[in-house]
């Protein structure tokens, strides 16, 4: 990797317990593993007045605070060339992009706007651009991203099969490198998904027509699967936690089902 300052090398200054993005969304209080973090070898880089530190993935860490422009990152991107971070810092954040969104017109409570989108490599590379239509819409005091009501139907749908494909392979217990106890708890989790989500809203106050259209397809079109799920939660919600009460039960449900 490279300094998004200097373009020097960097180097594995130490091992240090610094939480990632992804530790601090799994287990926000937890602490820490120890992992690599990396400098600049350059040093007269004005990283070094900061203490500015990375870790694998090219997130950053300081000493002391910094404000906006006080550091000068090639191309307003504060992760390393070479990096994870840098490749999403333009795809996601759109760091140092020329383009920002763009309002078009505004239709009653609906807002369209011109979104761009860049995909990068882990340099900073922008290899292809392109825009998008976004629509918002203004609700309650909130604006939120407008889907269309056939949009609504296809994604419901979608994770109904989705949620389907991976409760049949539940099925596979004994092939799979797991315990009794997580293969419990990943059956029961699609059959709760399934009848508080696909087979019906898992919320009382929903309100969207082609939702609850795509609920009413799911539990009569594809009555046999609803069928098979309605048992199923009954031996779950029967059992009250009792691991071996249900695998068994539900292992042997599925089998019959594929054949």
């Amino acid at each position: 990797m490279k300094c998004p300052v200097c373009k020097f090398e960097l180097y594995i200054f130490d091992q240090l317990r610094v939480q990632t993005l992804s530790e601090h969304v799994c287990d926000p209080n937890g602490e820490p593993c120890k992992k690599n973090v990396w400098k600049c070898s350059n040093p007269k880089c004005s990283t070094h007045e900061y203490g500015v530190i990375w870790n694998d993935d090219g997130e950053l860490y300081s000493d002391k605070f910094f404000k906006e422009g006080e550091l000068k990152f090639i191309n307003d991107n504060d992760a390393p060339f070479g990096s994870y971070s840098r490749q999403a810092n333009v795809e996601i954040y759109k760091k140092g992009m020329p383009k920002t969104d763009i309002k078009i017109c505004k239709i009653g409570k609906i807002t369209y706007l011109k979104e761009y989108w860049y995909k990068s490599n882990e340099d900073g590379d922008v290899l292809k651009s392109g825009w998008k239509l976004k629509r918002w819409k203004d609700k309650n005091g909130h604006t939120i991203l407008y889907q269309s009501p056939l949009r609504v139907y296809k994604f419901h749908m979608k994770h109904f099969k989705y949620h389907w494909t991976n409760y049949k392979q539940c099925g596979n217990y004994f092939s799979q490198n797991i315990t009794e106890e997580q293969h419990a708890k990943n059956i029961k989790f699609f059959v709760n998904q399934m009848w508080n989500g696909d087979f019906y809203p898992k919320f009382d106050n929903e309100k969207r027509k082609w939702f609850l259209l795509g609920c009413w397809v799911a539990r009569n079109v594809y009555f046999w699967r609803f069928n098979h799920i309605k048992k199923m939660k009954a031996i779950i919600d029967k059992e009250h936690g009792n691991v071996k009460g249900y695998v068994k039960q539900i292992n042997k449900a599925i089998k019959l089902m594929e054949k």
